[in-house]
C-alpha cells in the first residue's frame, strides 16, 4: 500500500508501522504501541516515515550497497553533547536500515551497539539492555527479524523519550535520521541508471520536512539544542517546499535537485563532524 506521508500525523502508532512494513515473505508479529495522548496527540504519534522508507526505494533503483556513504561507527565516542549523541543516533539508526535492506547482517550489528552506546549516553539504557542485543544476535541472519527489532526501537525510542520530557531530543534524534535518509538516497541516485525513482521518494519527504520543523520549532524557544537543529534544517525544508503534485505526483525541477543535494551534504556534514 502506498503510505500517505500528507496523513502521517492523523495515524496511530500501529497503523504507521503497518503500511511502512513492506516485507513480504514474512509478518511481524503485532506490536503494542503507546497510546495516542489526547491533549498532545502530536507528540504521542510517531511524527515521520521510519527510516526504511527512504533507504529501501534504493534497492528498488538497483543501485549497489556502499559501506563508505555511512557515517563510521568509530566516531560513536566522539560524540560528547546531548546535541551531538542524540543527532548521530539519529544518523546510525538510518544507516542501519541502510544496511538491513542490503542484508548486511555484521554491519547492521555493529550500528545496534553504536546506537546502544549513544542510548546510554543518553540515558536510554532500559531500552536497549543485554537481553536487546541477544535478541539481535538470536536474529543476525534473519533481516525481516531485524527490521523488525529495528522499527520496535525507534518507535520506543521516540515514546520513551516524549514520555519522559525529553521531547526536544526525541526532535533532534528524527532531525539526524532524516537527514541521513535524504544522504544516502541523494548519493545513491547519482550513481543508478535511473534514478527518477529515487527523486520521487526524495520529493515525497517534503510533507515529512514540514513535521519535523514544526515538531523542532515547538521546541525552540525552550532548547538552544532544537532551535539550533532547527536553524540547519530550514535550508533543506525550503527547497523541498518547492515541490509540487500533478496528479498525485511529486513534480522536483532538476535545479532543485542540485540545490537540495548541496543543502543536504552541507548539513549531513555538519552533524556528523561536529561542525
Amino acid at each position: 500500500m502506498r503510505f500517505k506521508l500528507a496523513l502521517i500525523i492523523l495515524f496511530s502508532l500501529t497503523l504507521i508501522f503497518t503500511f511502512s512494513c513492506k516485507k513480504e515473505k514474512k509478518q511481524p508479529e503485532k506490536t503494542v504501541h503507546p497510546t495516542i495522548n489526547e491533549e498532545k496527540p502530536e507528540l504521542k504519534v510517531f511524527p515521520l516515515p521510519t527510516p526504511y522508507e527512504v533507504t529501501e526505494i534504493i534497492t528498488k533503483a538497483k543501485v549497489s550497497f556502499d559501506k563508505n556513504l555511512l557515517n563510521s561507527t568509530e566516531k560513536d565516542k566522539d560524540y560528547l553533547t546531548t546535541k551531538a549523541q542524540a543527532l548521530n543516533m539519529g544518523i546510525y539508526g538510518t544507516d542501519l536500515s541502510y544496511a538491513n535492506v542490503f542484508n548486511q547482517s555484521l554491519i547492521v550489528k555493529e550500528y545496534f551497539n553504536a546506537i546502544k552506546y549513544l542510548a546510554d549516553e543518553l540515558g536510554l539504557n532500559l531500552l536497549f539492555t543485554d537481553d536487546f542485543l541477544t535478541r539481535i544476535d538470536e536474529n543476525i541472519n534473519n533481516p525481516d527479524s531485524l527490521y523488525k527489532i529495528a522499527t520496535e526501537s525507534y518507535y520506543k525510542t521516540y515514546s520513551y523519550l516524549v514520555d519522559r520530557g525529553k521531547s526536544d531530543v526525541a526532535s533532534v534524534v528524527l532531525a539526524g535520521s532524516f537527514v541521513e535518509g535524504l544522504f544516502l538516497a541523494l548519493k545513491s541516485a547519482e550513481k543508478a541508471s535511473d534514478p527518477q525513482i529515487i527523486y520521487t521518494k526524495v520529493a515525497e519527504q517534503k510533507f515529512a520536512s514540514q513535521q519535523l520543523v514544526n515538531l523542532l520549532d515547538k521546541h525552540a524557544q525552550l532548547s538552544d539544542m532544537a532551535r539550533e537543529v532547527l536553524e540547519e534544517i530550514r535550508p533543506i525544508d525550503a527547497i523541498l517546499r518547492k515541490v509540487k503534485y500533478e496528479n498525485d505526483t511529486p513534480v522536483f525541477s532538476t535545479k532543485d535537485i542540485e540545490m537540495l543535494k548541496t543543502a543536504v551534504y552541507k548539513t549531513r556534514n555538519k552533524f556528523v563532524n561536529l561542525e
